[in-house]
């Protein structure tokens, strides 16, 4: 993971529907200005390399270059994770962890239970099929159903526990079955929904 962590830090963002560019509107009419942030407030960097300051009552006051220091960065990147540090997001990445030891689960139980329940010869080569399949299959449907019910947050969010339930009961509902053909079916529609939410 260490590569795709790096890539995250040095990569331009992906611009995202309703959030602006970074880029100031009102100073857009003075030239070429773009807009940062230090100690809380917002910064204008010109053309001459000259760093302003909006106030709150959005007066500029102009800064020198030794105000703009790395530990400015370094207080920026702890308000930031303060800032991460809120219920939705929590419950998210707890509820990211659980989906992941569930997937984890599947990967190591299932063979074991394909083995011994269905006395299948071919059980990881059988788990490993649908996982890759109805993976890119769930992952590709789900984008699709988000792109057409509108890809908002309450919507993804709606999508995300929803597939995950019904993800969730027929999982189990196959580990129920005793013919191997139903196990495999519904296990199936199953990961499906799971990797929807991908």
């Amino acid at each position: 993971m260490l590569p795709w962590a790096i890539l995250a830090f040095i990569i331009k963002p992906l611009p995202l529907k309703g959030f602006s560019d970074g880029v100031s509107e009102k100073v857009l009419t003075s030239g070429d200005i773009l807009s940062h942030d230090v100690e809380g407030k917002q910064v204008l960097r010109g053309k001459a390399d000259t760093l302003a300051r909006i106030e709150d009552n959005d007066q500029i006051t102009t800064l020198t270059k030794d105000e703009v220091k790395p530990l400015n960065h370094f207080s920026r990147l702890l308000r930031d994770i303060k800032e991460l540090l809120d219920k939705v997001f929590i419950v998210n990445v707890l509820g990211y962890i659980s989906y992941n030891f569930v997937i984890g689960a599947y990967s190591y139980w299932g063979p074991k239970a394909g083995y011994g329940i269905y006395q299948m010869k071919n059980a990881d080569m059988m788990f490993g099929g649908i996982t890759i399949i109805c993976g890119i299959l769930g992952t590709l449907a789900g984008g699709v159903i988000l792109d057409r019910v509108n890809s908002t947050i309450n919507n993804a969010f709606k999508l995300l526990s929803g597939a995950t339930f019904l993800g969730a009961i027929f999982c189990f509902s196959a580990f129920c079955m005793k013919n191997m053909y139903g196990f495999l079916a519904l296990f199936a529609v199953g990961e499906l929904l799971v990797f929807a939410t991908q």
